[in-house]
């Protein structure tokens, strides 16, 4: 396995760092994956999706990735986590119930399609009052440091809904009261403010100011996208991208949900698998 050796009195810019990044996103077990896999998709533990003439054990309990139910509120969807992988090695994960994503209210079918995209913000929201005190749900857990330390991180705001958040600076880390709670500095006074998404941007020389880039975020995550294709063709998929997956087919008739799941295809398998199951 690649590697970065790391020894002390040896100093790590971002050369080196990103060569480890590039260590582990091209990894051999990655390639050995998208060599060894048949079919990109859906990852499921149950055969019968491969052979219809599976019998299933009493005690198999197949899971159901990516399942689309009626949603908490009237004229809402939700979808359950699942997994799938791409032909790009890219993951697809919902690892928590997505509840109450609205459908247009029009009578007419829609195709929910899942795929890859990323985040820089973390996850959960945050409020902010007018000393600089935040609190919420985010978890700043081994990520942020104060000024009790030679390195004080930095952190911005986003507005859920892509507007302007009203604290739109830079902002420093006075201190870390716990996980979910910190203290701000500002050459300005702060507006009060709630819902606010966290982006952290990590630390800089005194002097020096954060680039464009830089404000993009320290972190790179890992997300999904949920979203809905209007049918064209009766009972027809849209047309897609390879990378993205169906996974239900949906309408909203007077606040009533329907919702169709036989319409989900697209399985992840490795070849051998596959060949087995025709036997």
């Amino acid at each position: 396995m690649n590697q970065l050796n790391i020894y002390r009195n040896i100093f790590l810019e971002k050369e080196e760092l990103m060569n480890l990044q590039g260590f582990l996103q091209n990894s051999l077990f990655k390639q050995l994956l998208l060599q060894a896999t048949y079919t990109y998709g859906i990852v499921t533990n149950d055969p019968s999706k491969f052979n219809k003439d599976f019998q299933k054990p009493d005690e198999f309990k197949p899971n159901e990735p990516f399942k689309v139910e009626q949603g908490t509120t009237n004229g809402t969807y939700k979808v359950l986590p699942g997994l799938a992988f791409n032909n790009l090695g890219q993951v697809i994960f919902i690892e928590d119930i997505q509840d109450n994503i609205v459908c247009p209210q029009d009578d007419q079918f829609y195709w929910v399609k899942i795929s890859y995209d990323t985040r820089n913000y973390e996850l959960g929201t945050v409020s902010v009052n007018q000393k600089g005190n935040v609190n919420g749900n985010v978890s700043f857990l081994g990520k942020v440091r104060g000024q009790a330390g030679s390195t004080p991180v930095s952190i911005r705001f986003e507005k859920e809904d892509g507007s302007n958040p009203l604290n739109d600076g830079v902002y420093q880390i006075v201190s870390v009261v716990d996980d979910q709670n910190l203290i701000l500095t500002s050459n300005a006074e702060f507006t009060p403010e709630t819902n606010l998404r966290v982006v952290i941007l990590g630390t800089i020389p005194i002097t020096a100011v954060f680039s464009k880039e830089q404000k993009a975020g320290l972190y790179t995550y890992d997300f999904y996208r949920i979203s809905l294709v209007r049918e064209i063709e009766v009972s027809t998929p849209p047309v897609k991208e390879d990378t993205e997956f169906y996974i239900s087919r949906i309408r909203n008739s007077g606040g009533s949900i329907t919702i169709d799941n036989s319409v989900k295809k697209e399985f992840w398998s490795l070849a051998g698998f596959v060949n087995k199951g025709k036997e």
